[in-house]
Parts: C-alpha cells; sequence; structure tokens
C-alpha cells in the first residue's frame, strides 16, 4: 500500500514526482527513469506495492486534485492545464471515467453538500 510505497527509496521519489508534476512529464518511461529502474520492472514493482499501473496512479492523483480546484471555484479551462490534461475534452472524459460524473455535474454535487454541511456548522454554532 502507500505507506510501502513511501517507505521504498525508489517509489518514494516516483510518489513525489507524481504529487509535484501533475501537469508535467508523468510517462511510465519518465516515471521508470526517476526510479532508475526499467520499464517493465518498474510496472511490476509499482503494481506490486501499490495494486495500481502507474497511469492509474497519475490518473486518481490528477483527479483528486482536480477536486479541490473545482471546489475552490477555479476555471475548468485552467484546472485541466493545472491537472495535466491538454483540453478540457481529454480531462472531461478522464473525470467521467473516474467519478462517473461530469467535472460540472460533481462540482453541483459537491458544492451542495459542502455548502449545506457549513451552513449546519453555523447554525449548530449559533445555537450553543
Amino acid at each position: 500500500g502507500m505507506l510501502s510505497a513511501l517507505a521504498d527509496r525508489q517509489l518514494s521519489k516516483v510518489l513525489n514526482r507524481i504529487d509535484t508534476n501533475l501537469n508535467g512529464d508523468l510517462s511510465v518511461e519518465k516515471l521508470a527513469e526517476v526510479a532508475m529502474m526499467s520499464r517493465s520492472t518498474f510496472i511490476q514493482h509499482f503494481k506490486n506495492v501499490l495494486g495500481l499501473a502507474p497511469g492509474e496512479y497519475v490518473q486518481n492523483a490528477r483527479i483528486s486534485a482536480a477536486k479541490k480546484l473545482i471546489l475552490r471555484d477555479k476555471p475548468m479551462s485552467i484546472i485541466c492545464f493545472d491537472v495535466g490534461y491538454e483540453d478540457a475534452s481529454g480531462f472531461s472524459r478522464a473525470f467521467k471515467k473516474n467519478t462517473g460524473m461530469t467535472p460540472r455535474e460533481w462540482k453541483k454535487l459537491n458544492a451542495t453538500a459542502a455548502e449545506a454541511e457549513k451552513n449546519l456548522v453555523e447554525e449548530n454554532a449559533n445555537v450553543a
């Protein structure tokens, strides 16, 4: 899992590269180079430790970062570039594949939930 990956010197470098370069080159070849492994050894090692292919992990990291930016009301056109997609349609497809919703649908659902939670906290504070 994640703790094993962070304890693994080569994989912790790779995870740091992914987290700090979401809009950079995160190809399997580049990540294998960071890990100082051959492409095939890297893919196998990554899967063994994290249970996901490197590409899946990268996509999950990008979508996770995008969700945080969406809730901060950043424009979709900027978010898609910030998290490493070259265009909005590619970003939207990846987001939908990952979450089952378009970014706008996800935002509507989650912004409403976040707003309701905030209002509830404020109401409870006023009651106390």
